[in-house]
């Protein structure tokens, strides 16, 4: 069994559609991809738009999605609506947890507080994410770690996930993820565009270093297509001899304990 901890409800792999994500795409993408797809038991979807969660049929659907997918919701923390987003993710069970993208949204220390007030708002057994890639045109004026070290630190009691594992920054990532028993790596996109790199090795010494048990698999579909990630991780698994056990705790255990399925 495979729980993919990442994928995105849009069709093309830029953040124009991530931006541009609407009701109307999410179900489209929910019934064409997700319902009869036996690879994956159950995906966790990342959303973000108001057009999404003040969408009156996002209510039913939020209602009724707890045994094949659920969400994660992306939030920008200059979103004026922010106080009205926390409402929504408090209500529904399928919503598992909220994630911060740097990049995306340029967030800087600046924005440490905003992030403070909506991670001691939210429900308590949901998961924090911070998308920790090292790159893109802003790679010198944003640092992910820096924001995902600060998020930690004011969130000892909940899991907090390292989206992409911290890139080619893995490494610091491993660092800062030894010194917290609640911070856990996930795997996507970065596995697959490092391949056969360094970045790889780096990979292979983290899993057996920090432990199975920390680390969680992620496509970043379609960013990184699903088949061509789940291809990509099956091929590192026996590069390296990762056994079988702990390929069920990248799999599938760790996001299972996580998300309380």
């Amino acid at each position: 069994m495979i729980i993919d901890f990442l994928s995105f409800p849009i069709q093309s792999d830029s953040e124009d559609s991530i931006k541009n994500m609407n009701f109307n795409i999410l179900n489209n993408y929910i019934d064409e991809n997700l319902q009869n797809n036996n690879k994956i038991s159950f995906s966790l979807l990342c959303i973000e738009n108001d057009d999404i969660f003040f969408d009156k049929n996002f209510k039913f659907l939020a209602s009724d999605s707890v045994n094949k997918f659920g969400f994660v919701v992306l939030i920008n923390p200059s979103n004026p609506k922010t106080s009205q987003i926390i409402e929504i993710i408090n209500k529904f069970d399928s919503i598992k947890g909220i994630a911060f993208h740097p990049y995306m949204h340029d967030i800087t220390n600046s924005d440490i507080a905003k992030i403070e007030y909506i991670i001691s708002n939210i429900k308590s057994n949901a998961f924090v994410g911070v998308f920790t890639a090292y790159g893109s045109k802003k790679i010198y004026q944003i640092n992910p770690l820096i924001i995902a070290n600060e998020i930690v630190k004011m969130s000892k009691f909940r899991n907090i996930i390292f989206y992409h594992a911290g890139g080619s920054k893995i490494l610091d990532a491993f660092l800062i993820a030894e010194m917290w028993a609640n911070v856990y790596l996930e795997t996507s996109f970065s596995l697959s565009y490092w391949k056969n790199s360094s970045i790889e090795n780096d990979f292979n010494f983290v899993i057996n270093s920090l432990g199975s048990h920390r680390v969680i698999f992620g496509s970043d579909h379609p960013f990184i297509e699903i088949n061509k990630a789940l291809k990509d991780h099956d091929v590192f698994f026996e590069k390296y001899k990762i056994d079988k056990k702990m390929q069920e705790d990248i799999y599938f255990n760790n996001a299972k304990k996580i998300l309380n399925l």
